[in-house]
């Protein structure tokens, strides 16, 4: 047993030593090299397990009780948002790093949706539009509009309008097509950060009183500070509207099952309007959020649990008490926001830009 023993060791010994010197005359540092190795595996293990949502607060592992539906995949690698899209491989660091700045200081596009009986707000939206900007900045989507809409949108406003698209309903799951479950709205965001690094997505209520330099400046100012602090306060993904109640108050629990949170976290923390949104389209923010958005989207249960309708009843409460109402698309996108940012509002929401929008609804 002892000269097996010692056999054992010595050949442990001799792929021990053919280890070490194959990566100390092939790959540089052998250490290095064996943890750059490690690293990748767990990355990739982390990344492609994400039919199932986990994220961890104050210690405890929240994980969905219901996965995501591997049948999405097709539509994750048609927008670009599939591991082979997003997954950071290592020594990526120094690149990811160049491609947030350089998204943090573009121009954005300007994104909107809608369909006939929003046409007169979208009027409203585009003629604001028209008083602030010169240049064909606003794509359109078209989820309902008859041929007379789309004609009086392009004779109106050629010097602003770059496109009108009509959104691929047909090429989704059927439950995409009901417009008040608002599935679509992740869906356009996500078609057009494949085509430009940032967009400023407005629902057809939105009114402009200023141009949005003044935040593109915020944005500038903090991509350049990023280099010095060793990470920017600011998440590349902005929402304007205070809504005066939390997630919890305005969320169906059956999104619950797909995007856990905690109820504390969830009933402390206010829910931000998704009608207006700054989006900076960095990979890490499509690997954190815009990825499980659509995966919501795209999930038939996940967006619009059963049971889900818009009106609300607060009461008193507007914050710890459920309000047997749901927010589809500003539920979910509360949520991965709220979880990006460690629960801290002022990341990701700012009211220094009231005076720059305004929501204006017509009935």
């Amino acid at each position: 047993m002892q000269f097996r023993s010692r056999q054992f060791y010595l050949l442990f010994c001799f792929c021990l030593f053919l280890f070490w010197t194959k990566f100390a005359f092939f790959g540089g540092d052998p250490y290095k090299n064996f943890m750059q190795v490690v690293s990748s595996v767990r990355n990739d293990d982390q990344d492609h397990d994400y039919y199932r949502f986990k994220r961890t607060f104050a210690d405890e592992l929240y994980v969905s009780n219901s996965s995501f539906s591997p049948k999405s995949d097709v539509f994750l690698k048609e927008l670009k948002l599939s591991n082979e899209d997003l997954i950071a491989k290592t020594g990526d660091d120094e690149s990811e790093e160049f491609e947030e700045k350089r998204v943090l200081e573009s121009a954005p596009i300007f994104v909107t949706a809608f369909s006939d009986n929003h046409f007169h707000e979208a009027m409203n939206l585009m003629e604001s539009i028209k008083t602030q900007y010169k240049e064909k900045i606003v794509v359109v989507y078209d989820i309902g509009l008859n041929n007379d809409s789309i004609q009086s949108v392009k004779t109106k406003f050629p010097n602003i309008l770059h496109s009108i698209k009509k959104f691929p309903f047909e090429i989704y799951p059927k439950f995409v097509s009901n417009l008040l479950e608002y599935r679509w709205k992740p869906l356009i965001i996500a078609r057009e950060l494949k085509h430009w690094p940032s967009i400023v997505w407005m629902d057809s209520s939105i009114v402009h009183h200023k141009h949005v330099e003044n935040i593109l400046k915020f944005y500038k100012n903090c991509s350049q500070i990023s280099k010095i602090f060793a990470k920017c306060s600011r998440y590349p993904w902005h929402m304007f509207d205070f809504t005066g109640h939390s997630i919890f108050a305005a969320t169906k629990s059956g999104m619950y099952d797909f995007l856990p949170v905690p109820k504390e976290q969830s009933s402390n923390i206010s829910m931000i309007g998704a009608n207006i949104q700054l989006v900076f389209g960095t990979k890490k923010l499509k690997r954190q959020i815009l990825r499980y958005w659509v995966l919501c989207a795209l999930e038939e249960k996940c967006m619009a649990p059963d049971g889900s309708n818009l009106g609300c009843n607060f009461e008193n409460d507007r914050y710890s008490r459920y309000a047997e109402c749901h927010r589809f698309d500003q539920s979910a996108l509360n949520i991965l926001l709220a979880w990006a940012n460690d629960f801290y509002l002022d990341r990701y929401y700012s009211s220094n830009f009231s005076s720059i929008f305004e929501v204006r609804r017509f009935g």
